[in-house]
């Protein structure tokens, strides 16, 4: 958990400074995807060394940064009497993802943390990097950076 927090530390700031939409997205997804071929290659006996887990837990920490962008999307999208309840929303879709998530992880391990439940694990990271990807880079409506929306 220590390099994702560092990372995402790091990237966040590099982000909202910017006032950058697009690319970290982008970069996020990309992100997961990495992440996640990590993961598979972990749990296909690459071995726990700690530089392969630290580099797992960079990829991660590079999407939780890069993923900040969504709020500079959800501001820039909004207009100032609505973005309450926008704000709102975008909790709301973390915490259900968040849920989804523990679910799945009751799932894939009740037997235990094995090598195929961690691949399981990377399988999901990979499918959901792959569709965030293709869905960020089909939307022409986000911009490079968080545009103010018309009021």
């Amino acid at each position: 958990m220590l390099p994702i927090t560092l990372v995402s530390l790091v990237v966040t700031p590099l982000v909202t400074r910017r006032n950058l939409v697009r690319g970290p997205l982008i970069v996020a997804a990309v992100a997961i995807v990495a992440g996640a071929c990590g993961l598979a290659a972990l749990g296909a006996g690459a071995g726990a060394a700690t530089t392969w887990v630290v580099a797992i837990g960079v990829a991660f920490g590079i999407t939780m940064g890069a993923a900040s962008s969504n709020q500079l999307a959800l501001y820039a999208a909004t207009r100032s009497d609505e973005i309450g309840t926008a704000s709102g929303l975008l909790r709301t879709a973390g915490y259900f993802g968040s849920i989804g998530s523990s679910a799945m992880i009751g799932i894939v391990f009740h037997a235990g943390a094995t090598a195929a439940a961690l691949d399981h694990i990377a399988l999901a990271r990979a499918v959901a990097g792959c569709a965030t990807l293709i869905i960020t880079v089909a939307d022409r409506t986000l911009h490079g950076t968080a545009v103010a929306a018309p009021a």
